[in-house]
């Protein structure tokens, strides 16, 4: 390979994460309970801070999968606004 054909490519780009992607992402990420071979796991303490961790993890997939509606109702009402954008002004100007 030359030096002018290394010149010409473009350097890779990363590929483009979106908010549902990142959700998808946590979704698989869930974590899931281990079998334990004793009965106690590891006392109370253990399983509250683990608990937590599963609260957190879905409170953190229902945000973004909120967010992520709204911002998908904020695009589609947008887009019906836009279509009326100017009407007004071009009726007025028409009835001079």
């Amino acid at each position: 390979m030359s030096v002018k054909d290394g010149f010409n490519k473009a350097a890779p780009r990363p590929p483009i994460k979106t908010l549902q992607h990142r959700i998808d992402e946590l979704k698989a990420r869930r974590p899931t309970p281990k079998p334990q071979r004793q009965l106690a796991p590891g006392g109370q303490v253990q399983t509250m801070v683990q608990k937590r961790e599963v609260i957190r993890h879905e409170q953190r997939i229902q945000i973004m999968t909120s967010t992520n509606t709204r911002l998908k109702q904020m695009v589609k009402r947008d887009f019906a606004r836009d279509s009326n954008r100017g009407r007004a002004k071009a009726a007025f100007d028409r009835s001079r």
